[in-house]
């Protein structure tokens, strides 16, 4: 329904244009990391966000291969992440996927809670989230964000909302 309402290639040009926004009004050297849902889940849109040097995380498709994959994997192919507690426990595990007309394998996470407030979760009770990102894949947005230190991620929040009601 989005693209019959947008002509071909306006997702290209808004990320295009907030990237250029970002680094000529605010700064040269922050990271940019564009959030999208599925229905921005395209080639296309992905090459023109990693030729720009930002990154992206896309909520990804859950087809038919990719639910079969996730419930073959064997329960030891998980990794766990604690959350804030040792009451909240995540599962995730990451894999390339390469979709039918797309040249190369992107960087998938599949993950879903596993414990919550004391009690376990059977896989398959509650939906799990998928994303396609190119975080962690050596784009230049990897090299932005090891710049980054506590002092300059804690002076950008103290600036940009801490306190602000």
């Amino acid at each position: 329904m989005r693209q019959a309402l947008q002509p071909r290639g306006h997702g290209r040009q808004n990320v295009q244009h907030a990237a250029h926004l970002i680094r000529i009004r605010y700064t040269t050297d922050v990271p940019i990391i564009f959030r999208m849902d599925s229905g921005f889940c395209d080639q296309k849109l992905m090459k023109s966000i990693e030729a720009l040097g930002v990154g992206y995380v896309c909520n990804g498709r859950f087809l038919a291969e990719i639910k079969a994959l996730i419930e073959a994997m064997p329960p030891e192919n998980f990794q766990r992440h604690f959350g804030r507690t040792d009451e909240d426990i995540w599962e995730f595990f990451e894999f390339g996927d390469r979709r039918g007309t797309w040249n190369r394998f992107r960087r998938t996470i599949f993950w879903r809670q596993f414990l919550e407030e004391k009690q376990f979760l059977l896989p398959g009770s509650r939906p799990g989230t998928l994303a396609n990102t190119n975080l962690g894949m050596g784009f230049a947005v990897d090299e932005e964000l090891k710049r980054l230190d506590s002092s300059t991620s804690s002076r950008w929040i103290t600036s940009h909302g801490a306190g602000r009601g």
